[in-house]
């Protein structure tokens, strides 16, 4: 898509400077560099605008790494499917809690299923206490924001042993040297 507008933006260029040619040489020289001026500030804004998009998914880990990056208003509700669970989430702000249900929905036992909420302001809340899921079994989440300022929120299940690693020891190997500060299972650590 780049390769594409930066071909776009040649073409253009290539026609304004054709058709100042005509024009006496000192004119021409000033136009030429406003509209070279003109063409950059273009390309520099899509540039940025493209930017924009990739930084936000750089924070969010792949299929593997279980979180997905994906942002909630305060308002808004979370239906995620991964890896056979079906996580519903919301923030009950008359609770100071996130509020709902985790359910698998494949047809194996989900070993060790936990949920965290990751808020805007860097605290991970979680994770829950991991739990075995028969097929079609459900588990209620409540997790305490009591005392937490945010604007936004992620979340996401984890299964198993796996654990996405940002400190040296993992995220919730050593908790002082991971990323995030962190409230398990509702309480402050």
């Amino acid at each position: 898509m780049l390769k594409s507008i930066i071909h776009l933006h040649h073409n253009i260029s290539v026609m304004f400077i054709n058709s100042y040619l005509t024009i006496t040489k000192s004119k021409r020289i000033m136009r030429i560099n406003k509209l070279l001026k003109a063409i950059f500030s273009v390309v520099l804004i899509q540039i940025m605008c493209v930017s924009c998009n990739f930084g936000q998914s750089e924070s969010a880990h792949n299929e593997e790494g279980e979180e997905s990056g994906k942002r909630y208003d305060k308002n808004e509700v979370c239906e995620d499917l991964r890896k056979g669970t079906k996580l519903i989430l919301k923030y009950d702000e008359s609770a100071l809690a996130f509020v709902g249900t985790v359910e698998n929905v494949s047809t194996k036992v989900i070993k060790k299923v936990r949920v965290e909420v990751h808020l805007s302001n860097g605290v991970e809340l979680g994770p829950t206490k991991k739990v075995n899921l028969v097929p079609g079994e459900k588990t209620e989440i409540n997790l305490s924001a009591k005392g937490q300022s945010f604007e936004w929120w992620s979340t996401h299940a984890e299964t198993g042993n796996s654990e996405h690693g940002h400190g040296e020891n993992g995220e919730h190997g050593q908790r002082e040297k991971g990323e995030h500060s962190h409230v398990e299972n509702g309480e402050h650590n």
